[in-house]
């Protein structure tokens, strides 16, 4: 896909319920950045995400944290991608937080959202998210969609995450459907 060969950084976007598939399949990938949450969840995603490859920006569970968001817009400029679960790190599920957008219209770089699906996993049915986990040995599918510019003038940033949020359910829903 060009996006991911281009020279200019993406944002890369997927719900929170996907993030463990993503993070193993594209583990020692060069120049990813991901957040990850200060609670004590957070601490071992963090060594995990370390181990696998990933730059990890610790900041608090909303996106708003001025130096989370500053920290990562530095790492783009230095030819990081970001990789952001829109929906995370406390929901509601599914639903686009602004996070992303604002980030995009900062650095003018595009978001491309990633739908994802696997064949056998388990469901925490209890958590915010039902956050899967996927088996071993196991059948997945990541899916690319087109992606998104956001004008730095745009004020449309509700229109956007509803226009996001049914990207990312879109490409869900193909990826459910050819695995």
């Amino acid at each position: 896909m060009e996006e991911l060969e281009s020279s200019s950084p993406i944002i890369s976007v997927f719900w929170h319920r996907t993030s463990f598939l993503l993070l193993a399949n594209f583990r020692n990938s060069k120049n990813i950045a991901i957040f990850t949450s200060l609670i004590p969840l957070g601490e071992y995603l963090t060594a995990l995400a370390q181990k696998l490859g990933y730059k990890v920006i610790r900041t608090s569970p909303e996106f708003g944290n001025p130096r989370g968001f500053r920290e990562m817009i530095e790492l783009m400029k230095n030819g990081y991608n970001a990789a952001i679960a829109v929906d995370g790190p406390r929901g509601p599920a599914l639903k686009v937080k602004p996070g992303a957008i604002y980030l995009a219209k900062k650095t003018g770089y595009k978001i491309l959202p990633i739908g994802v699906a696997v064949k056998r996993k388990r469901v925490f049915k209890r958590r915010w998210d039902r956050y899967i986990l996927p088996y071993p040995f196991n059948k997945g599918l990541v899916i690319f969609g087109k992606s998104i510019t956001v004008p730095n003038d745009t004020n449309d940033i509700n229109n956007i995450c509803q226009e996001l949020e049914r990207l990312l359910n879109q490409l869900t829903l193909l990826a459910e459907s050819l695995i």
